[in-house]
């Protein structure tokens, strides 16, 4: 009789483990700051599983004090069961994606997966101060659809885009004060024109209007007005015309 049941008792420690192990979960968080640790605004958190699925109810955001905290996040079971983190504000995007290596969690950004931010066994993670490094913002206007392609100082591709757009531009990924080199391409008669430019301050946008082979490159604080007026279309179509 002992032994009929010493085979139940086994197979219902086994499944009690194994729901103790995937109901495990995360608390996460972090304090984002600019370059000279001031506390930057949040205004959206997200957190998302392996499907792209948004997982709703987990994430706060603490503006007087400067932090954010996702809590019972479920925690991933493998390397394959990720969840993803997306912390935006007007001048920082901070994204992070979470993994199981063995019994450890891994962060990495989400942008660039070859960059590892910590690694623990702990399923209270501290992240710390964050500080935005790459703030600044890039908007393209075209007379021509083209696609674009940035590249730093040294030939390091920073952004592209594939697809043939008159409006486009990059954030989350421009340095203040840096300089980069710009090339955009057409479809139809397969020119292309490059460009150095020079990035403003932080949390600053950088306008390029392209009109014909004429260029103009203009820098932007937050908050100021990039719009572009009637009287200044007109000029920009008789200098591109005329370029």
């Amino acid at each position: 009789m002992k032994q009929k049941l010493i085979l139940p008792t086994i197979l219902l420690i086994l499944i009690s483990l194994s729901v103790a192990v995937s109901a495990e979960t995360l608390s996460i968080k972090g304090q984002p700051r600019d370059l000279n640790g001031n506390i930057e605004s949040m205004h959206g958190l997200d957190v998302y599983d392996k499907t792209g699925a948004k997982l709703e109810g987990l994430g706060e955001i603490n503006n007087d004090e400067g932090f954010f905290e996702i809590k019972n996040l479920p925690a991933p079971t493998g390397e394959m069961d990720t969840k993803t983190i997306w912390v935006m504000g007007d001048c920082i995007m901070h994204t992070f994606k979470i993994m199981k290596k063995g019994d450890q969690y891994v962060l990495t950004d989400a942008h660039e997966p070859d960059k590892t931010i910590l690694t623990t066994s702990e399923t209270d993670i501290d992240l710390g101060i964050l500080k935005e490094d790459k703030p600044n913002k890039l908007t393209i206007n075209s007379d021509d659809a083209v696609t674009m392609l940035i590249e730093d100082s040294d030939g390091e591709r920073i952004a592209e885009n594939v697809a043939y757009k008159k409006s486009q531009g990059s954030s989350g990924s421009l340095k203040p004060n840096t300089q980069y080199k710009l090339t955009l391409k057409t479809q139809k008669r397969g020119e292309s024109w490059e460009k150095s430019f020079t990035t403003g301050n932080y949390c600053g946008t950088t306008r390029i209007i392209k009109r014909g082979d004429y260029f103009e490159i203009v820098n932007f604080q937050k908050g100021q007005d990039m719009s572009i007026g009637f009287w200044k279309k007109v000029k920009l179509f008789f200098k591109g015309l005329f370029s």
